[in-house]
């Protein structure tokens, strides 16, 4: 879910459209079956057009390799395939995206490789959009790795940022901005996440 809200919102952000419909608005034929896609927008020009998210990601200590962005790359433009040819008439859109979030540009590379490579029906018509994101871990981790956490608590080795230093009002309400993601799981840099709310 978290990475299909970063989706939109930088593809808003680049676009200027308007969420249309989310994933479950979406009708198609045999629904329990087909594929999906995750959100449909409006374009000024009044066009829909279909996004589907997906994130470029290993377990933690895992490398990246151009099977994984093959696999991935495959597995995906055949979702959109399948999504494209089985959304009623009603809900039919002018154009498809497969939005790949990744945290680094080597993964990226890979995926550009792949696309490349892949079978030539599967690209047909299809957009794909590589984000390459930076100091934001919590997308690539589960959410049962993350948890919202006071700094006082002493159960958590992680680092969280420094907002509890003080006992104003200001920051008593900052303690429930605070996403606390376990130190296993990130770069030295990345140990903690404001969110605005």
């Amino acid at each position: 879910m978290t990475s299909e809200v970063v989706s939109f919102e930088l593809i808003r952000r680049l676009a200027g459209c308007k969420l249309a419909k989310t994933e479950m608005d979406i009708a198609y034929d045999f629904p329990d079956h087909s594929k999906k896609t995750d959100y449909v927008v409006s374009m000024s020009d009044e066009r829909l057009v279909a996004i589907s998210v997906t994130r470029a990601m290993r377990h933690p200590g895992k490398t990246y390799d151009y099977e994984d962005a093959a696999r991935l790359m495959t597995k995906k433009l055949l979702c959109v395939y399948f999504s494209n040819r089985n959304v009623l008439r009603r809900d039919r859109w002018a154009q498809q995206v497969l939005h790949i979030i990744t945290d680094d540009n080597r993964k990226a590379r890979l995926l550009r490789k792949a696309f490349k490579k892949v079978d030539p029906e599967l690209k047909q018509g299809v957009v794909v959009l590589v984000t390459v994101t930076k100091n934001a871990r919590f997308l690539y981790v589960k959410d049962r790795y993350m948890t919202l956490a006071r700094s006082t608590d002493s159960d958590y080795t992680g680092s969280l940022s420094e907002t509890s230093s003080s006992d104003s009002e200001e920051d008593e309400a900052n303690y429930n901005r605070v996403i606390y993601v376990p130190k296993e799981f990130c770069t030295q840099a990345d140990t903690s996440w404001q969110l605005e709310i």
